[in-house]
This record gives structure tokens, C-alpha cells and sequence, in this order.
């Protein structure tokens, strides 16, 4: 479902259209396993990069917090994008990074800084996550995003 053209990188194009799997789904009957993958239909988002990336937004969806969008432009003073992240909660200012093994090169560190710094100066609170926090489960997850939504504002 990976399918984006962003201001880096080399666009992504899905394997399958969102709309054809759909389709697909919709014509499958009784077929054991399809209503499991119908329900697994209704949660996908198109743009996610990596599994963790969903199994992190699945978490932050089943944990009662605000809805995130997944690859999302945060922008500028000026209106363009100062840097793209994993998931964004825009009402908030909250962006959540899920930081994988490649993000522990030496050229991919100075780009994370750099990106750090500008969610820092443009006023947003960002969560970066890892593979240990997954190994936490859902509850550590959603408890450090729901802590940095209240420092933003959210109240629940």
C-alpha cells in the first residue's frame, strides 16, 4: 500500500490500488479468511513506510488517543515542508518517528538532528520510537504518545 511522492527520495508506487483491493475483497464471498482480511481493509492507510509504522499507528489508534496521519509534511513559517514524518497529529503538534536499524548510520543520525531540531523549532513534540519500545507493547507506547499530547494541549 506504499505509495507517495514526497520533496526526497524517489516516489513509491503500490503493488495494488487501495480502491482494486477493495474491489477485490468486496467480490470474495465467503472465502474462509475474508472477513478477517476485510476488517484488516478498513484500517489500512496508504503512505506507511514500514510495518512497525502501522503496528505503531494500530496502538495509537486502539488506545483511545487523537487520530494521526500517516507520512505527513510538517511545513514551515513559510508554507513549505520543513520535514516529513511517520505519523502526525496536526491538532496537536505531536509527530511520532519510528527509528529503524538504518537510522543508525552517522549520515542518517545528522539527518534525524537536523529534523529534530526543526520539529523543535516550529513548536512539535516529537515521540521517536524503536523496535525496544515495540518489545514494551501497546500500553508503553500509547502512555509516552498520550504524555506528549497532554504537554500539547490534548486532555482527555
Amino acid at each position: 500500500m506504499c505509495s507517495h511522492q514526497r520533496s526526497f527520495g524517489k516516489a513509491k508506487h503500490a503493488i495494488v490500488q487501495l480502491a482494486d483491493l477493495g474491489l477485490f475483497l468486496d467480490h470474495c464471498g465467503g472465502t474462509r479468511g475474508i472477513p478477517a482480511a476485510r476488517a484488516a481493509f478498513a484500517r489500512l492507510r496508504v503512505g506507511v513506510d514500514s510495518p512497525p509504522e502501522t503496528l505503531v499507528r494500530l496502538m495509537v489508534d486502539d488506545g483511545g488517543l487523537p487520530r494521526f496521519n500517516v507520512d505527513w509534511p510538517v511545513q514551515d513559517p513559510t508554507g513549505g515542508v520543513a520535514f516529513w514524518t511517520d505519523l502526525a497529529c496536526e491538532e496537536y503538534r505531536v509527530c511520532i518517528e519510528y527509528d529503524g536499524a538504518h537510522h543508525l548510520t552517522p549520515e542518517q543520525q545528522s539527518a534525524d538532528a537536523r529534523r529534530d531540531a526543526w520539529a523543535s523549532e516550529l513548536g512539535w513534540a516529537q515521540i521517536k520510537l524503536n523496535k525496544l519500545d515495540l518489545r514494551q507493547g501497546s500500553g508503553w507506547v500509547v502512555a509516552k504518545v498520550a504524555a506528549a499530547l497532554r504537554r500539547q494541549g490534548w486532555s482527555r
